[in-house]
């Protein structure tokens, strides 16, 4: 049977057993009661075979559309996206923040509701794999020098709601292209930004990003349509207001 029909199908499924456990190391550390409660209730489950899937994108408006309209053949129980509303305005109408958009790689992150689809619970090497934790040395993210709030354990286990029992679906897509590879478009398309920014900023009165806003108008006219890549995904139940948390450390710039 298809990988993608036994995970998304309507048919009877058979429970995956959930057995956590707790980290063993070269020695204690800090964290060790983050990692342990990350062990015990985050779920994920990486899905390899949608690596390098082409999706083509109308504009920054009809991302939650065309994403579905270019999975529904293999997920047709794929729900809607995930959002934090109250972002919408600030973002002017983009699912997705506009900062990233602007870089030179395009790069965007959605999650989406799933429907029937089961999730393993973590790893110790899932962990290692997510760059939370590094077993050689144990001098890495969890000592008790890394006091970067954003990125502890601690912070992003703080994060997870535990009571939830929903499995997402979450992809990092963008343009495709090794990362290490010059990419000019965000700089030819810099001038134009840079025009309707100040274009924007005339008007005293507004109480808006002028830049998230020329950038949204910018792309929409210039970039899009555009087809990007999906680079990662998986299958998690580590969301916090409406976005995974589950690539922050591997993905830092997220």
């Amino acid at each position: 049977m298809n990988f993608w029909k036994k995970l998304f199908g309507r048919q009877q499924s058979i429970p995956i057993p959930y057995t956590p456990c707790k980290y063993t190391g070269p020695k204690e550390f800090a964290n060790q009661p983050a990692v342990d409660y990350l062990l015990q209730h985050v779920k994920y489950q990486a899905l390899p075979e949608l690596s390098g899937r082409a999706i083509h994108f109308q504009s920054l408006f009809t991302i939650e559309e065309d994403i579905q309209k270019a999975l529904k053949n293999e997920f047709p129980e794929l729900g809607c996206i995930t959002f934090c509303e109250s972002l919408r305005p600030t973002w002017h109408g983009s699912l997705v923040s506009p900062k990233f958009i602007h870089l030179g790689k395009q790069l965007m992150q959605v999650d989406f509701h799933t429907v029937n689809a089961e999730c393993k619970a973590i790893t110790l090497e899932d962990l290692e794999y997510l760059c939370f934790l590094d077993r050689r040395t144990d001098e890495w993210l969890h000592n008790e020098d890394y006091t970067i709030e954003v990125f502890t354990l601690d912070a992003l286990g703080h994060r997870l709601e535990p009571s939830s029992d929903k499995v997402y679906l979450h992809m990092i897509i963008d343009n495709g292209r090794p990362w290490n590879e010059y990419e000019p478009i965000d700089r030819k398309l810099r001038q134009a930004v840079t025009a309707r920014v100040k274009e924007l900023s005339t008007n005293e009165s507004v109480d808006y990003n002028p830049l998230w806003q020329a950038i949204v108008e910018v792309y929409n006219d210039k970039f899009f349509p555009s087809e990007l890549i999906v680079r990662e995904a998986c299958l998690t139940n580590w969301l916090s207001d409406g976005q995974s948390c589950v690539y922050s450390h591997r993905y830092f710039y997220l």
